[in-house]
């Protein structure tokens, strides 16, 4: 029975439940049950998912576009793995506190949602940026899968930070005539994309990056390229 089950919990002495609380309650429903809810509201204008309680209203289209777009932010900023909508104790959390809503699928997560929330965050960063000055922040760093990526960032006269660009270095050697031809490739980007004007590029103090930064001061003179303050501390 549920309650010899070692997975049941008891009422506690606190009173907290009146009954045991089997694992079988938090399970996710099946994906062919999942699958069967999602066609029958397919016909319904307006309406994202048929509710698990019959008594809760439906969630519009709108609302269940917000709720997505808000995992994809929560994703990015917890950083957590794309795999973690798919946690069974995430989709029993949906199912008991918001069963209006239609479970928000790993690959839509990854092909959809972070992707159009990208570009949502870097049309309004250009609309911001445009005609301020911007300097050229890069920094690199190496990822869980042992590729290593530059960033780029700019801060605008604004005081408002956007990041620009992330280059995939992994195949490339560590030089500093390589670096220097993608900061020639994102400062016209900067430039020409997002209507700024950039009065100095800075970097880590690394060798690379510093005769990098010199060689941009040959290509541009009007540039100021001093080391980034952050790594001297």
């Amino acid at each position: 029975s549920a309650s010899n089950s070692p997975l049941s919990l008891s009422a506690s002495p606190l009173g907290l439940s009146s009954s045991p609380i089997t694992m079988d309650q938090t399970q996710p429903p099946a994906k062919r049950q999942r699958r069967v809810s999602t066609r029958q509201v397919a016909s319904t204008p307006g309406i994202s998912r048929r509710s698990s309680n019959q008594n809760l209203p439906l969630w519009s289209s709108s609302h269940q576009e917000r709720f997505a777009r808000r995992l994809a932010r929560i994703t990015a900023s917890c950083g957590f793995p794309f795999s973690w909508v798919n946690n069974p104790e995430w989709i029993g959390f949906c199912n008991k506190f918001v069963p209006g809503a239609e479970p928000v699928s790993r690959k839509m997560l990854a092909n959809k949602w972070i992707p159009d929330e990208v570009e949502r965050y870097r049309n309004m960063g250009r609309e911001r940026s445009k005609n301020t000055l911007a300097t050229i922040q890069c920094d690199g760093w190496s990822g869980i899968n042992f590729h290593h990526f530059i960033a780029f960032i700019i801060t605008t006269s604004l005081r408002e930070v956007h990041t620009v660009y992330v280059h995939d270095a992994s195949t490339e050697r560590k030089t500093a005539e390589n670096l220097g031809e993608v900061i020639v490739k994102v400062k016209q980007k900067v430039e020409s994309e997002w209507k700024a004007s950039v009065i100095a590029i800075t970097s880590d103090a690394s060798g690379e990056s510093s005769k990098a930064r010199k060689l941009m001061v040959g290509k541009f003179p009007e540039l100021v390229t001093p080391d980034c303050y952050a790594h001297q501390v």
